[in-house]
C-alpha cells in the first residue's frame, strides 16, 4: 500500500485509536477516506452507552480529538469528530462510527491548540499546467547502426519564484518535486508535482493556514477559470534532532473532503486567462495585491467563485448569487451614497418620525429598515457605475448596450426575488438566463482581475484570446441582451 495518497484518492487504514486522556485503552478500528466522508469504524466505543440508552434520541456526541496509530506505524490525529452510529450486540460487544472533518497523518496533536505549524506546502489541481513549465527533456533515441539500443531523457527542476507577503508577514515560494514509479518489467512513470509553500515569520494555528490556503485557491481559480482543489497539504512542525547529530522537521499530511476535484477535467494553459508565463514578471505584485485586498473583497469573491464550485445550481440561483456578488463588490470598493452620511441623518430621522403612530410591529420595522438603507445606491445605479468605470472596448465584449444590460439585470433580479407577474415580461428567462449568467461572470472576472493589478488592456487581450470567452462573446454575449 502506497502512503503517498493525495486528497483526490480513496484509501483505508487499520489501526488503534484512543482519546487523548485515555491512552491506556486503545481500540482497534478502520479509518476510511473516500468521495463522501472520512470515517472511523471502531470496534468498541469511546463513550459506551447502555443497551436501553441506545434506543433514545439525543444530540450526537462530539469529540474534538481522536488519536491513533496506523498499521504502518504512523501516528495520526482525527480532528472535529462526531459520533454517527453505535451498535451493540446481545453479547455486549459494541461498535461505533465516527465522521471527522480533518485528518492529520504524521503527528499526534493532543488538543486543538496544539495544531500549529511553521509552514504549509500546498499542491492544487491544474497548478502544474498554470505554471506551464516543461521539466522533462524529450526522449533521445540512440542507435547503433540500424538498431535502437537506448532511449535517454531527463528531468530539470523549473525555475522557482519566491517573495514576501507583507500583509501576512510571510514568504510564498514555489517548489517542485518528482516521483518515480517502477512497474516491474512493463512500465516506468515519472511524475512532476508543483507546490506552493507559505512560511510565516512564526508558528501559526491551523485556522490561519486554512485561510491562506483558501485565498491561494481562490486566486488560482480566478487565473485559471475553473474550480481548483487541493491535492496535497503538508504542515511543517518543529525541528527534531537525531542521535547522529542530524535534524529533520516534523510534517503532517492533511486530508479533508474536496470531492469535486476527483472528476475535474485538466485545463490547458492556453485556455486560462492568466497562466504564469503571461504574468511571471509581476506575479509577486498580483499575489500581494490579492492578499492585501482579501478582507475587503472576501464576500464578493466567495459568492462569485462559489458559482464555479456549485455548477449544479439552477440558473435562477446562479443568477441571484452573481448579482449579489456584484452588489457586494460595489459596496466594498465605492461608497455608493446619494449624500454624505452626516447629511442623511436628519433626513432619516425626519422620515422615521413621519411614520404614522398607528403603524406598529413588523410593518413599522420594515419601513424603518428601508429608510435606514435609503441613502445607499440602488443595484441599478451600482451596475451603471461599474460599467462606466471600465474601458468601453471591454464592456462591448459582453454588453453592447450598457443601459439595456443594467435594466434587464435589475428587472430579472427583482422578478426572481419576488416572482411578481408584473415584472415577468421584463425578466430574462429560459436559455437567455444562461448567457446572462455568463455576462455577469465575465464582468466580475474583469473587475477582480483589475483588483489584482492587471491592466484593462491586458485583460481585454487575454479575454479576446481565450478560446471559451472569445467564442462566447462573438456568438452570444456581444448581442443585445
Amino acid at each position: 500500500m502506497s502512503d503517498d495518497h493525495t486528497m483526490l484518492d480513496n484509501f483505508q487504514y487499520k489501526g488503534y485509536w484512543w482519546l487523548p486522556d485515555d491512552a491506556d485503552n486503545p481500540a482497534p478500528g478502520i479509518l476510511s477516506y473516500d468521495d463522501d466522508a472520512t470515517t472511523l469504524d471502531l470496534f468498541g466505543a469511546f463513550k459506551p452507552r447502555s443497551f436501553m440508552d441506545l434506543g433514545t434520541v439525543r444530540q450526537a456526541d462530539q469529540m474534538p480529538i481522536i488519536l491513533g496509530t496506523l498499521e504502518n506505524g504512523q501516528p495520526c490525529t482525527l480532528y472535529k469528530n462526531i459520533v454517527t452510529g453505535t451498535k451493540m450486540q446481545l453479547t455486549g460487544a459494541t461498535s461505533s462510527k465516527y465522521t471527522l472533518r480533518h485528518l492529520f497523518i504524521g503527528k499526534h496533536f493532543p488538543t486543538a491548540a496544539d495544531i500549529r505549524f511553521s509552514a504549509l506546502r500546498m499542491s492544487f489541481t491544474d497548478l502544474e499546467a498554470w505554471m506551464a513549465d516543461s521539466p522533462f527533456r524529450p526522449p533521445d533515441y540512440k542507435r547503433e547502426g540500424s538498431e535502437f539500443v537506448s532511449v535517454e531523457t531527463g528531468y530539470d527542476y523549473p525555475k522557482a519564484f519566491s517573495f514576501t507577503l507583507p500583509t501576512l508577514d510571510a514568504e510564498l515560494k514555489s517548489l517542485f518535486g518528482n516521483s518515480i514509479r517502477w512497474g516491474g518489467f512493463e512500465s516506468f512513470s515519472h511524475e512532476h508535482v508543483a507546490f506552493l509553500k507559505i512560511t510565516p515569520s512564526g508558528f501559526q494555528d491551523f485556522e490561519w493556514f486554512t485561510s491562506v490556503e483558501q485565498t491561494c485557491r481562490s486566486l488560482l481559480t480566478l487565473f485559471i477559470g475553473q474550480p481548483v482543489y487541493p491535492k496535497r497539504l503538508v504542515g511543517y512542525g518543529e525541528k527534531k534532532q537525531l542521535s547522529n547529530g542530524q535534524s529533520y522537521t516534523e510534517d503532517s499530511r492533511m486530508y479533508a473532503q474536496y470531492p469535486g476535484g476527483r472528476h475535474l477535467k485538466p485545463k490547458d494553459p492556453t485556455d486560462m486567462l492568466a497562466p504564469l508565463p503571461v504574468i511571471r514578471d509581476r506575479v509577486s505584485e498580483f499575489v500581494t495585491n490579492w492578499f492585501a485586498r482579501t478582507d475587503v473583497l472576501r464576500d464578493a469573491f466567495n459568492l462569485f467563485l462559489g458559482t464555479y464550485y456549485n455548477s449544479s445550481m439552477y440558473l435562477e440561483s446562479t443568477f441571484l448569487v452573481l448579482t449579489q456578488a456584484l452588489e457586494s463588490y460595489s459596496r466594498s470598493v465605492r461608497p455608493g451614497k446619494y449624500v454624505p452620511e452626516v447629511d442623511y441623518e436628519p433626513i432619516r430621522d425626519a422620515l422615521v418620525n413621519a411614520i404614522p403612530a398607528d403603524v406598529v410591529g413588523d410593518f413599522r420595522q420594515s419601513l424603518e429598515t428601508r429608510i435606514r438603507f435609503g441613502n445607499d445606491h440602488s443595484l441599478r445605479k451600482r451596475i451603471g457605475a461599474l460599467l462606466a468605470s471600465l474601458d468601453p472596448e471591454i464592456v462591448k465584449m459582453f454588453c453592447p448596450n450598457p443601459k439595456a444590460f443594467r435594466n434587464r439585470i435589475v428587472d430579472t433580479r427583482n422578478y426572481l426575488t419576488h416572482y411578481s407577474e408584473e415584472l415577468k415580461p421584463r425578466a430574462i428567462l429560459g436559455t437567455d438566463l444562461y448567457y446572462a449568467n455568463e455576462r455577469l461572470r465575465l464582468l466580475l472576472t474583469v473587475l477582480l482581475l483589475k483588483e489584482v493589478g492587471l491592466a484593462e488592456l491586458t485583460i481585454r487581450q487575454r479575454v479576446s484570446q481565450n478560446p471559451y470567452w472569445k467564442q462566447m462573446s462573438e456568438l452570444y454575449l456581444s448581442r443585445e441582451i
